[in-house]
């Protein structure tokens, strides 16, 4: 359970970073809005373990301060194209940024950060991951909203303000 919290923050961290045209993770921890969005997806994920699971906040906010910490640490050593593969798997209904923003929406609580992230991982394109390019044919043939529904299975019908959120999201950037 407490990996979904520290893969979702590493997937997000090379989403964004690779947006910004970084390729090491270290140049994408350093930017200032990274980190800050990084931690706020922390903070959504976080508030769902604690509520599935009954977890203790300081003692999740410690665990959440020494994986960011241990992140921006090795980051030097880790690529963006490595942390970043294989979005298809990353942005399955049962994974890493999907599931937490799934029940953070059905249980009332934010999930603005976590909507970005999935928002991100379908903007990665990078040309050395086949499933990264599976999905930009595939919105590219279909749309953006036909995409969030085959790859996260968040249908517009059932959870229209995080479908909504995700396709804002991804219409702002860059």
């Amino acid at each position: 359970m407490l990996l979904v919290l520290v893969n979702g923050a590493h997937a997000a961290t090379s989403y964004f970073g690779y947006n910004k045209g970084y390729t090491m993770m270290n140049e994408a921890f350093e930017y200032e809005n990274i980190l800050r969005d990084v931690k706020n997806l922390m903070t959504e994920s976080g508030n769902v373990l604690i509520k599935e699971y009954g977890l203790d906040k300081d003692e999740l906010e410690s665990f959440k301060e020494s994986k960011l910490n241990r992140f921006i640490k090795t980051a030097s050593h880790d690529t963006i194209e490595r942390v970043g593969r294989d979005p298809v798997r990353k942005l399955g209904e049962k994974d890493r940024l999907v599931a937490p923003a799934i029940k953070a929406y059905d249980n009332d609580m934010p999930f603005d950060n976590l909507a970005k992230a999935i928002a991100y991982a379908f903007k990665y394109d990078e040309q050395s991951d086949d499933k990264a390019l599976e999905i930009k044919e595939f919105i590219n043939q279909n749309s953006i909203e036909k995409a969030i529904e085959k790859y996260t299975g968040i249908k517009k019908a059932e959870r229209e303000k995080l479908f909504d959120k995700i396709v804002a999201e991804y219409q702002n950037i860059n």
